[in-house]
């Protein structure tokens, strides 16, 4: 009887301890998850440390940044208000599906197509136009890439069912018009480098 005892008190003491082991997760307004463990929650901040490259790093955020978070003991503890007074304008659950809606956009979206037309029209900016206005283009077409609807390709969302909130689309959308801004410019910058060592290059003496 005292071993059965003694067994099952060594076997609770290491669960719990395994349980307080576990990372604890953070899911931040914006979409994104950082993993680390949180070490204090004062002055309506949150002190967290999580792993870096080469050692451990410590982060201070504000509670507005958070959404929920996650403890490594399985319990939850939500930061968001719905508060239309700060501009909070969902319910808590409307708010996590903008959430969810981010955080697949931000794992799933990729608009390589704005990459690389970006680069084209970059390019197109020093030899066509000029040389003053070469980046304009570049900026004109970068706007233009965001009024198309965006697409969701369904196959990569883990549950179908998220489809049917509007503000897992809005959540989903916002990311994925970011992430197109991104792009585009970053391949119109590639391509204005391209363009002008071309124009720099080739074209200098022809162009008037």
């Amino acid at each position: 009887m005292k071993k059965a005892l003694l067994s099952a008190c060594l076997l609770f003491a290491f669960c719990r301890g395994a349980a307080q082991d576990k990372n604890d997760t953070i899911y931040f307004m914006n979409g994104e998850v950082l993993i680390g463990k949180v070490v204090d929650t004062l002055m309506n901040q949150v002190k967290c440390t999580y792993k870096g490259r080469k050692e451990d790093k410590e982060l201070t955020l504000d509670e507005e940044r958070i959404f929920s978070i996650r403890y490594g003991n399985g319990t939850e503890k939500v930061y968001y208000k719905y508060d239309t007074l700060v501009g909070n304008i969902f319910t808590v659950e409307e708010a996590w599906y903008f959430v969810l809606g981010e955080q697949d956009a931000l794992r799933d979206y990729n608009p390589r197509f704005c990459f690389w037309s970006g680069i084209v029209v970059g390019a197109a900016g020093p030899i066509f136009t000029p040389t003053l206005i070469a980046p304009l283009p570049v900026f004109a077409y970068t706007g233009a890439v965001k009024i198309p609807k965006i697409r969701i390709n369904t196959a990569d969302i883990p549950d179908k069912e998220r489809l049917k909130h509007d503000t897992y689309l809005l959540g989903y959308e916002r990311v994925a018009r970011k992430k197109k801004t991104f792009k585009t410019l970053a391949g119109g910058a590639v391509g204005l480098a391209i363009g002008f060592g071309a124009y720099f290059a080739f074209l200098q003496d022809e162009k008037p």
